[in-house]
Formats: structure tokens, sequence, C-alpha cells
């Protein structure tokens, strides 16, 4: 049986990025919103691009 992501509130998928650090991809489908967190503050703008 298949999922659909709507079905979720929260979806959570940490990333790891250029091999050492990692940042964390919040979605909310029923707000259909994307965000990114990082410690670093990097703008991530690649990752959501990729996701969207």
């Amino acid at each position: 049986m298949k999922e659909h992501f709507s079905n979720y509130k929260l979806l959570l998928m940490p990333i790891n990025s250029h091999g050492n650090h990692w940042i964390l991809l919040v979605a909310k489908p029923k707000e259909k919103t994307v965000s990114i967190l990082d410690s670093l503050h990097h703008q991530n703008f690649t990752w959501l691009n990729l996701w969207g």
C-alpha cells in the first residue's frame, strides 16, 4: 500500500551536505511549506530547488 505525502503533518529529511555537514529539510505538506534548518546558517536554496 502506498502512502501519499499529504497524509502526513510533518516530514523530516536529514541531508548530508558536501559529506561533512548535516542540514534538516522540514516539510509540512498540509501547509504547503518547506524549510531548511542549518546550524551554520548557510543559504541552502539548492536543496529547496531540488525538493520542489
